[in-house]
């Protein structure tokens, strides 16, 4: 089974995420904080490419295109949130 761009992204995302845990437990609050919020970015990249694929292929999509639509706005307000904290030089809370 080939990985594909989607699973691609996911696992970007995953990673960045991953590595922003590991951050804020070290002490460092402004790093995690902008790992987050790249983590959100790719992960709202991750979910258009979702309701792309779902709209084209409505029968086999795991999710509705607006489930996948919903899943990128939480994502792009999550990314919003925590760039706007690292760019303040706070961290994630």
């Amino acid at each position: 089974m080939a990985l594909t761009s989607r699973g691609a992204l996911a696992l970007i995302a995953a990673t960045l995420l991953v590595a922003a845990i590991y951050a804020s437990r070290t002490d460092r609050p402004v790093v995690a904080s902008w790992l987050m919020a790249a983590g959100f970015a790719v992960a709202t990249l991750w979910t258009a490419m979702g309701v792309a694929w779902a709209y084209q292929h409505p029968r086999r999509a795991d999710l509705a295109w607006r489930g996948w639509a919903m899943l990128g706005a939480i994502a792009l307000v999550f990314a919003t949130r925590y760039g706007y904290r690292a760019s303040r030089d706070e961290g994630p809370s």
